[in-house]
């Protein structure tokens, strides 16, 4: 290592210089360049040339950094991160470091929120001052770039150039993007189409959309709702019966608390949709609180939003008179301050004393309503419920005896807090994802095409309706976010999902070791990981498996390619070296790694072997695959091996086709 110092060479493992002392540290570790898909935001000033040459040096840069302030508050704030400052233009990513659920959306609210600001911000200076915004969805290869100390994390592919090509199309103080992101964000957004555009260096047209404003919360849900409600509840009839029974007793006037739990797609929200459709149809209260992944530190934050949508006052005089007509208990009790200070008409006061207060005055208005009709209140993405929300309504839950009231807590994952008896959704067996997806698709599926979503959906109804929808093999780009979130929250153990996944579906820790054979501890903390975040389950006492294919793919998907090929051929090496009675059993699952690891000449002879044994043995649709697929691998200069090989694929095809077949 050399010193930073003097620059003299200390051999390896020395802590300080051999030369003059000073301290050595190694160089920090870079973090692996990845495929992503990602969200691209592209900002830029309008008329900075005219900027410059009418502004003084000095109130140009007050201009710039009044704006970069702005952006960096808009954007940070939607947890997009700043990839560089270019001058007068900011360019940021929205799925990274980490991925999000909804990163277009973020995008689009950063966009406009930077819009907003800028034309509050033009009144301080000299002239308006304008921006346009272009936005874009896809993949890229995101890793580090750049050479000595200037090293940054940019993300290289045609994703960022779209971006920018799209935003010089936006007028100025427009929000422009591709079909792409509005596709994601099109329940959220509303859009003005501008049709097919020709970008530069793009081959294919591209549309584009021009985003106008976001839809306010009753709209979105209401949208929502009506486009779930295109598709009807299938394969539910226990839980819908459960929901209902759990209802008529609480309407009957036996409180309780049920919690609803399942992985993300598996259809909580359609259920519960469901069911609080059949609450407002008879004519009975509904709350429904929507806890958010950016709120879990803001007290009461659903609650605040709910109360905020409900009441829908300006001021403390207004909220005053909606509860008293309301809630009268609150007055008579002398809680009214507690829920002005909640929703932000009155400051709060300090302390534990205000806290407790203002978990009764919630408590009194919820029973004060199912005092006078039954109430269902909802609480939605409880993973992401502030510890104050939690608090109060695990104490609520306490109160229920005796009256109308469901308290419905609906989630991801177990919660720390014990809300009582709990309804797993499971999958939904092939059939009844067949049927959903043939309703999906706009199209008829053919039946290999219903199999293939069937396969890859594992039960889940949101992934069947989106390949449903998808007229090729491709992974939705609604699914890989929503999975790829799933994975970025491994932190470093998405590693081990990641070589997981390219061993295959089910794989065992003895040969996930052979690709990390120094740390077997870190392996198996890795496994424990997947398994805890509902990734992996374990077969048996050492195999695992993937409980979905497209986590597994988008999983190994991730993988550079030549990432790939390295744990491809360190798998084959293991499979022969260690495991040798696995790689005689199953000859093809040595080809296939060596294969895919680009060791063509290493891979035939293992393929060609699986596909004669194929062949004796009758299978003669996978004795054809094998060995065509040796045929196509076998470097050129084999002459004897090819001729081995055409022989056997004859015999395959005649055995499968007939002899006339073209073959």
């Amino acid at each position: 290592m050399n010193c930073p110092g003097c620059g003299f060479e200390s051999p390896d493992g020395f802590k300080f210089c051999g030369q003059c002392g000073q301290a050595l540290s190694p160089a920090p570790s870079r973090p692996e360049a990845e495929r992503r898909q990602l969200t691209v935001l592209f900002c830029d000033l309008v008329g900075s040339t005219q900027l410059s040459s009418e502004l003084d040096p000095e109130e140009l840069r007050e201009v710039l950094t009044a704006y970069q302030a702005l952006c960096a508050r808009e954007i940070e704030g939607n947890r997009g991160h700043i990839a560089q400052y270019l001058g007068d233009g900011i360019l940021a990513y929205f799925g990274y470091p980490a991925a999000l659920e909804d990163g277009p959306l973020r995008a689009v609210r950063s966009a406009l929120g930077i819009r907003d600001g800028l034309q509050e911000l033009s009144d301080s200076f000299p002239f308006p001052v304008q921006v346009r915004s272009g936005i874009h969805t896809g993949m890229v290869v995101i890793g580090e770039v750049g050479a000595g100390d200037h090293r940054e994390n940019l993300a290289l592919g045609e994703t960022p150039n779209v971006a920018a090509r799209i935003q010089g199309l936006a007028e100025p103080d427009q929000v422009a993007m591709s079909q792409a992101s509005q596709q994601l964000v099109s329940d959220w957004v509303r859009c003005t189409s501008l049709g097919p555009q020709a970008l530069k260096g793009v081959a294919e047209p591209t549309e584009v959309f021009l985003a106008n404003e976001l839809f306010d919360p009753s709209s979105i849900r209401r949208q929502a709702r009506q486009q779930r409600n295109l598709l009807p509840l299938l394969g539910r009839d226990p839980v819908q019966a459960r929901l209902a029974e759990a209802w008529a007793r609480a309407a009957g006037g036996q409180g309780q608390t049920l919690c609803l739990r399942g992985e993300a797609g598996i259809g909580k929200s359609r259920l519960v949709q469901w069911l609080k459709d059949q609450v407002v149809e008879d004519g009975h209260f509904l709350v429904s609180l929507y806890c958010h992944p950016d709120s879990q530190e803001s007290a009461f934050f659903p609650i605040k939003d709910q109360l905020a949508r409900e009441l829908r006052v300006s001021d403390a005089g207004q909220l005053k008179g909606a509860l008293e007509s309301k809630a009268p208990e609150l007055l008579a009790r002398g809680l009214e301050e507690e829920l002005m200070a909640l929703t932000g008409h009155l400051q709060a006061s300090p302390g534990a004393r205000s806290r407790r207060r203002t978990i009764e005055a919630l408590h009194t208005l919820w029973l004060s309503m199912a005092g006078r009709r039954p109430l269902l209140l909802v609480l939605e993405d409880a993973d992401w419920a502030d510890p104050s929300t939690q608090d109060c309504l695990l104490r609520l839950s306490e109160k229920l005896d005796g009256l109308p009231l469901l308290l419905l807590v609906v989630s991801r994952r177990p919660l720390e807090s014990d809300f009582g008896e709990v309804i797993e959704l499971e999958a939904l067996d092939d059939a009844t994802v067949a049927r959903l997806a043939q309703l999906a698709s706009s199209q008829e599926l053919d039946a290999a095409r219903l199999q293939k979503v069937v396969q890859r959906a594992d039960g889940n109804p949101l992934y069947a309706i989106e390949l449903a929808r998808l007229r090729s093999d491709e992974t939705p780009a609604r699914l890989r976010d929503l999975i790829m979130a799933r994975l970025d929250g491994l932190g470093t153990h998405k590693e081990i999902a990641q070589k997981g996944a390219t061993i295959g579906r089910t794989f065992e820790e003895s040969l996930l070791l052979s690709l990390d054979p120094d740390h077997p501890d870190r392996v198996r903390a890795g496994l424990e990981a997947c398994i805890d975040n509902t990734l992996l389950e374990q077969a048996r006492r050492e195999a695992y498996f993937f409980r979905q294919a497209l986590v597994q793919e988008i999983a190994y998907q991730t993988l550079l390619k030549k990432t790939r090929q390295s744990y491809h051929l360190q798998v084959a090496e293991a499979l022969t070296r260690d495991f040798s009675e696995l790689a005689e059993q199953r000859p093809e699952l040595v080809g296939f790694h060596y294969a895919a690891s680009e060791q063509p000449e290493r891979a035939v002879p293992y393929l060609a072997q699986a596909g004669q044994r194929a062949l004796r043995a009758s299978a003669n649709r996978e004795a054809e695959s094998l060995l065509d697929q040796a045929i196509r691998l076998l470097p050129e200069g084999q002459p004897g091996t090819e001729i081995e090989l055409q022989l056997g694929l004859g015999s395959a095809v005649i055995a499968c086709r007939g002899y006339a077949h073209a073959r």
